[in-house]
């Protein structure tokens, strides 16, 4: 057994976002099959750049809202203790509401491959 203390807050490259984002991990595998936790919390109106994770995503929802838009769809709000399952090799972004923070953990499979940020928030 191991226990992971919620560690610091690793840096961030801010090109991947619309503004200010905290993200601490909880497990960073050197086996990107096996999949990374991450703890992330946006400030309002902070959303990440369109990306992709090839082995997919699972985004379970901490806060009292946040935001998710997938291609070719508009964008959805989700609620607290929601769980939002991206299919491998789905193209999104989430983050916070226009007014309110986010708060998520995610745990993704793949190394992940960051696109722009041209986005309808």
């Amino acid at each position: 057994m191991k226990i992971v203390e919620l560690g610091e807050t690793f840096p961030i490259r801010p090109e991947r976002y619309s503004g200010d984002v905290a993200i601490q991990a909880l497990r960073v595998s050197p086996n990107p099959a096996d999949g990374d936790i991450l703890h992330v919390q946006y400030e309002p109106n902070c959303v990440t750049n369109w990306h992709r994770h090839p082995g997919g995503q699972f985004i379970y929802i901490l806060s009292e809202s946040a935001i998710i838009g997938v291609e070719g769809e508009e964008p959805t709000h989700v609620k607290k203790g929601s769980l939002v399952v991206v299919t491998p090799g789905e193209r999104h972004w989430h983050g916070a509401t226009v007014n309110d923070p986010a708060e998520i953990l995610t745990f993704t499979f793949g190394i992940t491959k960051w696109e722009d940020a041209s986005i309808t928030k």
